[in-house]
């Protein structure tokens, strides 16, 4: 179902050469990709990884099924970035809407200046 849900786990794929796919109609261009899922509701949201001569596009697809898959391009430079994210904040969200306009992946609300959690040596 479209709307905002927790991400419960996320995988990495990166592929020995790009790949271009057709899913249910729409055409990618990638590299690799981080999938985030949400259990619960079976929906997911796919930050494909762009050739650096393409442009990052947004789709969302329902399935058969009735789940949603969210796709959201990003290039390789930020690839670290949410893989960073998705390590080490928590919860994260996912948002998928119909037609990808607005597709995002999110943080929860924070406080300012929270910081890294003392260690104990």
């Amino acid at each position: 179902m479209a709307g905002t849900h927790e991400i419960e786990s996320y995988k990495v794929k990166r592929y020995a050469t790009p790949l271009i796919t057709n899913f249910s109609g729409f055409i990618y261009h990638y590299l690799g990709l981080i999938e985030c899922t949400n259990e619960a509701t079976r929906d997911a949201m796919v930050l494909y990884i762009v050739p650096d001569d393409k442009t990052p596009t947004r789709e969302t697809v329902e399935l058969a099924s009735g789940d949603h898959v969210g796709f959201m391009g990003i290039r390789r430079d930020e690839v670290d970035f949410f893989i960073d994210l998705l390590r080490n904040e928590k919860p994260m969200y996912m948002t998928i809407n119909a037609g990808g306009a607005f597709n995002s992946i999110q943080t929860g609300k924070e406080p300012v200046g929270e910081g890294l959690e003392p260690t104990e040596e």
